[in-house]
């Protein structure tokens, strides 16, 4: 019973890779038809002429195996050795073409399956797949798309080939009966049972390697990065960091040498099978002959024929065997389109932002609620402030606004009409945004606050391009960002700088600044502040859990437990609230000398 179970289980396996290997002809015709039939094209070309040298050779050797003398077989064989010589420089001429230009197609191919890719992630409008394991190990074997597509064609092309040149030497070879053709494959199915084996084991190396692997990268990287010099002076991370590459070195070298020790049994089995296999047939068809008159060219032409053979049905099984891999990559990506994400409404927002409610919502991570029944509005274009310890559901706030994430319950309104019923893109174009976690981008300056929109829409591009940030930069606005990149390297407060104008720059109607200072002093957080006060429109939303800057909002929301304790401003729930009163006198001593400096300015 077990084996029967094993033994469908198998059948249903090859039937899966079949179609994957279907649905990977069906998206490279998709993507570049050209390519697969060039492919093809170049693939039965080859083996055509293979073949026909094969019966050519045949001819010259019975031709040279009765002439008299050398100068008798070139003279009668001339255009026969001139046919034979075509057929192998255009093989050869082929192959090597068809290597090239299977570089090239992978190049083509690769770049259309990226831009699907970063279009459909674009599309992907929430952040919930992000939570998803899956996802990730999609992302990581799709960033292999160059190599694995170069190898996926470079290796399908010689399929065809193998199977084509089969076929022909078949017909082109009256020796060749299909019972002959039954026993060469039916002896080499032993090994491909065993090629599978051994890309299995290989298989499992890999993905039991992937943890050492990225561990011994993410260490040997950070041991010479620049924001780590300083700790790895100071402090003991340098004998820490050698000993964890040392152990994974370790991890790698026992899995390098159990794979090692597993496959070879294997090879020298596969070896001995085939040894035994071949030795049989070979028995068997000279016994068959043995009668027979036969010259030692035509013997010999045989004997070449039929290792031919056997290594064409051995290469067919073989290429069958490894290639798990390059089709599971086309099934991650078709993984990867079939992602759903939060549906998208089709009322267009092209109106100003002119007031926000939030109607009883609750929102959780992994079963631990973060906002229950959540509840306010904001109705006027005034500067709004959400304040609250870490943790308390701040960030998630901007998360719902925005729809990166859906609430469990409630709803959350602007202008009075369901968020759910606008198209995502146009009402998202309303809104610009501060992030904590800002991305710092291997760019120029002036890309990394414009990217690609049209800066003509934009607003306060003088003043921004005029900025004196930017003239301390050596090409200025130009000026090519990250050393990582030979770019140049700025500081922590100059980045938030940029994320600032940024954020300042894009058009909008609802300006939110989520923890835009956590990780500055308390003078570069006030200046930050006046200016998102001062420069900015419409409604503004500072979310944080720094008090010293936020008095000045015309109204604060203390968030607490996942619900609004309080609102008002600063004065008056600095009377009526403790908690919030706690929180702003817990940090008040951060920002005396920039009150009395305010003080003494007025």
């Amino acid at each position: 019973d077990m084996r029967f179970i094993k033994n469908r289980l198998n059948f249903f396996e090859e039937k899966k890779m079949f179609k994957k290997l279907l649905y990977s002809f069906k998206l490279i015709f998709k993507l570049n038809p050209l390519s697969l039939v060039l492919i093809f094209t170049f693939a039965i070309i080859s083996a055509i002429c293979s073949a026909v040298l094969l019966v050519y050779i045949k001819a010259l050797t019975a031709s040279l195996t009765a002439s008299s003398s050398l100068n008798t077989f070139v003279q009668t064989n001339m255009l026969n050795l001139t046919i034979a010589g075509l057929c192998f420089l255009l093989t050869v001429s082929v192959s090597k073409y068809q290597s090239v230009y299977c570089e090239k197609a992978a190049l083509k191919i690769n770049k259309k399956i990226n831009a699907s890719i970063l279009s459909k992630a674009e599309k992907l409008y929430g952040l919930q797949h992000l939570k998803d394991r899956q996802y990730f190990v999609t992302i990581e074997k799709l960033n292999m798309g160059a190599f694995v597509i170069e190898n996926y064609l470079i290796s399908f092309s010689p399929l065809i080939a193998l199977i084509v040149n089969t076929i022909c030497i078949s017909l082109l070879f009256n020796f060749i009966t299909p019972v002959l053709l039954v026993v060469l494959i039916a002896a080499n199915i032993p090994s491909f049972f065993i090629r599978k084996k051994v890309a299995k084991i290989k298989q499992e190396e890999i993905e039991k390697g992937n943890i050492p692997s990225s561990a011994l990268e993410y260490y040997f990287r950070k041991s010479l990065d620049a924001a780590a010099a300083k700790d790895f002076r100071l402090f003991a991370f340098t004998g820490l960091f050698l000993k964890k590459i040392d152990t994974c070195f370790s991890e790698l070298k026992n899995l390098r040498m159990n794979s090692i020790s597993k496959t070879s049994r294997w090879n020298l089995l596969n070896l001995l099978i085939k040894l035994i296999c071949t030795a049989g047939i070979f028995f068997l068809f000279f016994k068959s002959i043995i009668s027979a008159e036969m010259s030692t060219g035509a013997i010999m032409m045989i004997v070449v024929v039929l290792f031919q053979l056997s290594s064409n049905i051995s290469g067919i099984g073989s290429f069958w065997a490894y290639l798990q891999k390059e089709l599971d990559y086309f099934y991650n990506y078709k993984y990867f389109l079939s992602l759903q994400t939060i549906q998208n409404g089709k009322l267009i927002f092209n109106e100003p932002v002119s007031s926000i409610e939030f109607k009883s919502v609750s929102f959780g991570y992994d079963r631990r609620m973060v906002l229950e029944n959540l509840s306010f509005k904001i109705d006027s274009k005034k500067v709004f402030a959400l304040v609250g310890e870490n943790g308390a559901g701040k960030s998630t706030i901007v998360k719902l606004l925005l729809r990166f994430i859906e609430p469990i319950s409630g709803e959350i309104l602007i202008n009075g009409i369901p968020i759910k019923e606008f198209e995502i893109e146009s009402y998202r174009n309303a809104i610009s945004v501060i992030f904590q976690n800002f991305m710092r981008y291997g760019l120029s300056a002036k890309d990394n606050i414009f990217a690609n929109q049209d800066i003509s829409k934009y607003n306060n591009i003088d003043s921004i391009l005029s900025s004196p940030f930017f003239k301390k930069l050596p090409n200025q606005e130009n000026t090519q960002l990250n050393m990582g990149f030979g770019g140049y390297d700025i500081s922590g407060g100059e980045w938030q700088r940029i994320a600032v104008m940024r954020a300042l720059s894009k058009p909008y109607s609802l300006f939110i600044a989520d923890e835009p200072t956590a990780n500055i002093d308390p003078i570069e957080e006030y200046n930050i502040f006046q200016t998102i006060i001062k420069k900015t429109k419409g409604i503004r939303l500072i979310i944080t859990h720094r008090m010293g800057s936020i008095k000045n909002c015309d109204e604060i929301f203390v968030l607490r437990n996942g619900k609004i304790e309080i609102s008002g401003p600063h004065s008056e729930i600095m009377q009526k609230s403790e908690y919030y009163a706690s929180l702003y006198n817990s940090q008040k001593s951060m920002y005396t000398h920039i009150e009395k400096g305010e003080a003494n300015e007025n």
